[in-house]
């Protein structure tokens, strides 16, 4: 009778440890499903940031070309302006413009 109670507690203590394991084994499946996910929303937060930074990127080359264009545009005036003025005083001064007329 002895043996079979210690059989007794064997068999509770080796159950125990069966259900333990299987809260534990539960656990860890619930921690790879939120670290799969955090995975996924991880790639996809990665993604969109690429794409803002390609978009952000393509913005900035168009900026910068637009910029430069109407610098270009506004030198070229200025240009203009500054040989008509030029040109202009040699006509006040009555002096021979060295420049073909704008």
């Amino acid at each position: 009778e002895n043996n079979t109670s210690q059989l007794d507690r064997m068999e509770a203590i080796m159950m125990r440890m069966e259900e333990k394991l299987a809260t534990v084994e539960s656990r860890c499946e619930t921690l790879e499903a939120k670290c799969s996910s955090l995975q996924n929303m991880l790639e996809s937060t990665s993604c969109k940031i690429d794409c803002l930074h390609l978009d952000l990127d393509q913005k900035c080359n168009s900026l910068e070309s637009r910029l430069k264009t109407k610098v270009d545009t506004v030198h070229e005036k200025v240009e203009r302006l500054l040989k008509l003025h030029e040109y202009n005083e040699m006509l006040i001064k009555n002096q021979s413009w060295e420049y073909s007329a704008p």
